[in-house]
């Protein structure tokens, strides 16, 4: 489970996980380690009439599902919960998001298919009202590791490092964005700053 939530991050970005509309969706996802490609991921999406997108598919490059998450909105228009279905379009749990008053994410909780509580999270936001940092506890409160969040003056998240409970850094990875402001690459680094795999993204605006 923990593998798919990072994959979930990785490969959709913040844009899915913050439920916000955009002109330009993700296409495909490809990983490669060193010069060579491994996985190569296809997405297809539904849409509201409001333009948010509602579900998301994963496909692998034979066009065999690997996963699918379905997104509920509230009456304020923000993602309360995101259903998660298995290759076989089963259900498997779901995450639940909890808000504040400035309708920032305060809590995030993640259920199984069962709806026992695997693990949670819980986000400080800097004064531009982004993740500055996000806490992942398990369902006995204990911290399983937390991340630190690096913005670019335009806004984007540039840099994700992640520390285990005794404070040493145990990974970190880099956006790179292009002139539109897409994430067009995240690689993923050791600790000594060795490229452990990297992420190249291609949108359905690419030509536009």
């Amino acid at each position: 489970m923990k593998s798919f939530i990072l994959s979930l991050t990785l490969i959709l970005g913040s844009h899915f996980l913050s439920g916000q509309t955009t002109d330009c969706s993700k296409q495909q996802a490809i990983k490669t380690i060193g010069d060579k490609e491994v996985a190569l991921s296809q997405f297809t999406y539904q849409y509201d009439a409001e333009g948010r997108a509602i579900r998301y598919d994963l496909f692998d490059r034979n066009g065999i599902r690997e996963w699918a998450f379905e997104t509920t909105y509230n009456e304020d228009g923000l993602a309360i919960k995101k259903t998660r279905y298995n290759e076989r379009n089963e259900y498997d749990g779901y995450y639940s998001y909890t808000y504040d008053k400035d309708g920032t994410i305060s809590d995030e909780d993640l259920f199984d298919a069962d709806g026992n509580l695997i693990q949670y999270a819980m986000m400080s936001y800097n004064e531009n009202q982004q993740v500055s940092r996000k806490y992942y506890f398990n369902v006995d409160d204990e911290l399983i590791n937390y991340s630190i969040f690096t913005y670019d003056d335009k806004g984007n998240n540039i840099k994700k490092s992640v520390f285990n409970p005794g404070k040493i850094l145990s990974t970190y990875y880099i956006m790179e964005y292009n002139n539109k402001q897409l994430e067009v690459s995240c690689h993923r680094y050791t600790p000594q700053g060795e490229e452990v795999y990297s992420y190249q993204y291609k949108y359905d605006c690419d030509d536009k």
